[in-house]
């Protein structure tokens, strides 16, 4: 499993895409974090990371940061990898100004502002699954990562907080 020898401490980042990916695309992307990742360093030594694409969406790091060594510069280089995959790609990584809900077609990506309208309509509850981006931790991403909106910071769009 995906993330199983990270302590529960370990950073984590969420990027979600603007579009599904391809299964295609999401191999090619899992392959490029192991080049990434093979040369990922920060004070010159070797992170310990591991990077995938969920549900042809979202791409997930994660860094063992149990020494507390992730300097500005490697954090920088993680950006740089993800907006060189942004550009070969021809997607958008970092808009966070979108958010993704689940629905029985799969996974719905909207702009933030439209979740009132939504939840007036119906079309999504409180009980309707998002995707919570804002998680920095292994723990958060195992326990908050997906939640009901009613859980979410997505609640104070409905005024349900």
């Amino acid at each position: 499993m995906f993330f199983e020898k990270f302590p529960i401490s370990s950073r984590v980042w969420v990027y979600q895409c603007n579009k599904e990916l391809t299964p295609e695309q999401t191999h090619e992307i899992n392959e490029a974090f192991k080049i990434f990742l093979s040369g990922w360093e920060s004070h010159g030594q070797h992170i310990r990371g591991e990077g995938k694409v969920f549900y042809n969406r979202f791409i997930v790091i994660i860094a063992d940061d149990s020494d507390d060594r992730l300097c500005g510069s490697a954090m920088d280089s993680s950006v740089r990898f993800i907006k060189s995959i942004e550009e070969a790609f021809n997607i958008l990584l970092m808009d966070r100004m979108k958010t993704a809900y689940r629905t029985s077609e799969g996974i719905q990506v909207v702009h933030m502002n439209d979740i009132p309208a939504l939840f007036s309509k119906g079309e999504i509850t409180e009980n309707t699954i998002v995707f919570n981006n804002t998680i920095t931790s292994k723990k958060e991403f195992l326990e908050n990562w997906e939640i009901p909106i009613k859980q979410s910071w997505h609640a104070n769009l409905l005024q349900l907080a």
